[in-house]
């Protein structure tokens, strides 16, 4: 009887964290989703050139909006203050928690309906994102 109470203890705790680990992912979500997309594959034409279904069933597209170039550097600073770190003059100071970027990816915040990408020679784009939700009751 001991060993089967250990046991359950023991599950239960494993599926706690494996839960709790979990990345759930929906249309309200503000976190910074990574996505690695090679350059060839963005489109500045304005076209739909990425699309991906978070969690609950929503769509994410993304695609190039020059409305969001004067705005660039303003989503970039939020994502990098999501990411852990914090502005001391022309440098960013972090510390062992914050998050880095990968050079290569698209980081899409659902939420705010915008992606950046970090570009492998040092640049960034900045992207429209619109969020098609899940229509299914299923």
């Amino acid at each position: 009887m001991k060993k089967t109470k250990i046991w359950l203890e023991i599950l239960v705790l494993s599926m706690v964290f494996i839960i709790g680990c979990a990345s759930i992912s929906t249309s309200n979500s503000n976190i910074w989703l990574k996505y690695e997309i090679p350059p060839s594959s963005i489109k500045f034409t304005g076209d739909v050139f990425m699309q991906t279904k978070l969690s609950d069933g929503s769509i994410c597209y993304v695609f190039q909006d020059n409305d969001l170039i004067p705005d660039a550097f303003f989503y970039y600073n939020i994502l990098m203050q999501d990411f852990g770190w914090r502005r001391s003059g022309d440098d960013w100071i972090g510390n062992s928690y914050s998050r880095d970027y990968k050079r290569g990816s698209m980081y899409i915040n659902p939420k705010r309906k915008v992606a950046i990408y970090f570009d492998p020679t040092d640049g960034i784009g900045i992207f429209r994102v619109r969020v098609e939700n899940n229509t299914n009751s299923n």
